[in-house]
């Protein structure tokens, strides 16, 4: 369940709450240049509001069922906002709210340090990446279990917090390395049981950190790693995931 620390910001002003993200961001910026203390954990924690709001409309606009806490399937509107946030619950078989917004606050923090200030406002950059994300992140597990774990600690925070604790203020104790690894072995077995060809199957596997290297690598770098573009190399992962849907 969504605290109301987080759906209270839904009543405030938008566009000053993002100029509170860019400022964050410039602090952050500022304190890497002299070395000072990672600030990605606070950064996360004023973003999360916003990935919601960006999750709840893509829901409504883009049309994902998301299941509640009653089980049924319902389309969230941008009308029904916190309440509808709040009764959401990850069921068996479903994504809910907290996937999409996981999932993106996941990319985010791996992709802090590479944001790049001279291309445009922290918001612009979290508004335009955070959607791809999440509709990536659900058209990959409509029908099989995602990669992430919700409970993967957040970078900077060593073995202390989670992407659970940032989106839900909670603490959680338990060691959640036990279940990373086996979500990746199971993808490596439905990898292993698709019909995919051998390009498709490298695609994946250097994507998802489950190479030899163990490294999650961006579709320019597998392009480069295989010698082709970054569109084709996308279109492998897309037509390899299509596949893997109809894995039993």
């Amino acid at each position: 369940m969504i605290p109301n620390r987080f759906t209270k910001t839904f009543e405030v002003d938008p566009n000053s709450r993002w100029r509170e993200v860019d400022q964050l961001v410039e602090l952050y910026q500022k304190a890497r240049e002299e070395k000072r203390r990672n600030l990605s954990t606070e950064i996360l924690e004023r973003v999360t509001p916003f990935v919601y709001q960006l999750a709840n409309r893509l829901a409504y606009n883009g049309g994902i069922p998301i299941t509640t806490k009653r089980g049924s399937r319902v389309w969230i509107s941008l009308g029904e906002k916190a309440r509808l946030l709040q009764e959401t619950e990850n069921q068996a078989g479903a994504i809910s709210i907290e996937d999409l917004v996981a999932e993106a606050i996941i990319d985010l923090d791996k992709n802090l340090q590479n944001y790049d200030a001279s291309r445009g406002t922290f918001s612009t950059y979290i508004g335009n990446r955070a959607p791809v994300i999440m509709q990536r992140y659900f058209l990959r597990n409509q029908n099989h279990e995602g990669i992430f774990s919700i409970d993967s600690p957040v970078q900077g925070w060593g073995k202390e917090g989670s992407y659970y604790d940032v989106i839900s203020g909670g603490i959680d104790e338990e060691d959640s390395s036990l279940e990373v690894k086996e979500e990746q072995v199971e993808l490596l077995e439905r990898i292993r049981r698709g019909n995919l060809s051998k390009k498709e199957r490298k695609v994946l596997k250097l994507r998802y950190g489950l190479y030899k290297d163990r490294k999650e690598h961006k579709l320019r770098e597998i392009g480069e790693l295989m010698g082709f573009k970054h569109q084709y190399a996308s279109q492998l992962e897309q037509s390899a995931l299509r596949k893997l849907r109809k894995v039993a």
